[in-house]
């Protein structure tokens, strides 16, 4: 590691000559990323993730030749716009480097020692240089006109209209082609009905489902054990529990359990996988997206808009229209109920329809008073 840091440490040392020598800039470093993981493996992040942080922050010191003590907002703005014009990264990459700077810079300037120690060492504090106003921020907080916008509920009902008729035609036409509809069906409406990434669909199987005290309507499908949630800031895969708000899904789920898992794989047990390929073994991603972009073409939808995500999206916008957002809040897995409200994108015209509700409501009670 000294060796990749040897150059912006030198710079910094010829550049303050009266000040400290390039062996104590080197151990002010080494320790500022000390504590940086340190603090990361107390809270149990994944190492991959925290030296990926390290080498975003090693790249971006050694581009801007400066150090954790010297290093600018401008150098930082710089060496962001170096990575988008001349390395000409994907954005989700930018924001992957800019990232890990972030963390690192956020750690060492919240430590008062190590800011002593600078202010003893360059006659300066840490500047934060990183934060999420020069910064890209992630595509979810970032899509309020929506490239991919969430479906309509008439947009669904139509997509799974479609894909009924096609099933009621393969029925007679094209038996071959029945048991992929009907399971592409399950998995397009188990994803909406529990808002879950392509990764959490296909790592499912029946035992992730159980019983919730408060719903015995729903018998042993009252709510869903996502056990390959998407994990943050390297914490690993994340574990939620999705409550079933579709009072239809429990009987077709175990008409599916029944009829259709069976047609892969007749002796598939309750710990193996719920969606299964032709040889009976696991659903992969590009499977899923395949047949989502064949039935939204179906459905005459326009798949450069849509994707299976939309499914999620759609599922965050509906919840919110009909509950508190704090129930789709919960479904997704956000850590925020601000990402869930730019998630889910709720019409304007549905807020302008319960705004004159409460408006009519009022004015009733009103002319309820005055005749009283």
């Amino acid at each position: 590691m000294s060796q990749v840091i040897a150059f912006p440490i030198a710079q910094a040392a010829e550049q303050h000559q009266a000040g400290p020598t390039s062996s104590e800039i080197a151990d002010f470093q080494e320790r500022c990323l000390g504590e940086y993981r340190n603090r990361c493996r107390s809270r149990g992040l994944e190492q991959a993730y925290v030296e990926k942080c390290v080498r975003s922050v090693l790249d971006f010191l050694q581009w801007s030749q400066t150090t954790l003590a010297t290093a600018t907002e401008a150098d930082y703005e710089a060496w962001s716009a170096y990575l988008a014009q001349e390395r000409n990264l994907k954005s989700s990459t930018q924001r992957t480097y800019q990232k890990g700077v972030r963390q690192v810079f956020n750690l060492v300037v919240s430590r008062r020692a190590i800011q002593n120690e600078a202010v003893r060492l360059f006659g300066q504090r840490i500047e934060l240089v990183a934060h999420r106003d020069n910064s890209i921020v992630h595509s979810s907080q970032d899509e309020s006109h929506g490239e991919r916008p969430p479906l309509t509920h008439d947009e669904l009902d139509h997509l799974f209209a479609s894909i009924e008729v096609a099933i009621d035609l393969a029925e007679v036409a094209r038996p071959r082609a029945l048991r992929g509809l009907l399971r592409d069906n399950a998995v397009l409406y188990t994803g909406y009905v529990y808002g879950l990434r392509v990764s959490e669909l296909i790592a499912l199987t029946p035992n992730d489902w159980r019983q919730a005290p408060d719903m015995p309507e729903l018998g042993k499908f009252g709510f869903l054990n996502v056990r390959n949630g998407k994990g943050a800031k390297g914490s690993g895969k994340r574990h939620r529990i999705v409550l079933t708000t579709d009072v239809e899904y429990p009987a077709f789920l175990q008409w599916y359990l029944a009829h259709v898992r069976p047609l892969y794989d007749r002796k598939a047990k309750a710990n193996d996988p719920l969606f299964l390929n032709e040889r009976g073994k696991r659903l992969s991603h590009s499977t899923i997206q395949k047949a989502f972009k064949r039935l939204i073409i179906a459905a005459n939808l326009d798949p450069t808009r849509y994707s299976p995500h939309t499914l999620r999206r759609s599922m965050c916008q509906h919840q919110m229209m009909r509950a508190p957002t704090e129930l789709a809040r919960a479904q997704a897995g956000h850590k925020s109920a601000s990402t869930t409200q730019i998630y889910g994108q709720v019409p304007e015209e549905h807020h302008r329809k319960i705004s004159a509700r409460l408006i009519r409501k009022q004015l009733r009670e009103m002319q309820g008073a005055e005749e009283a």
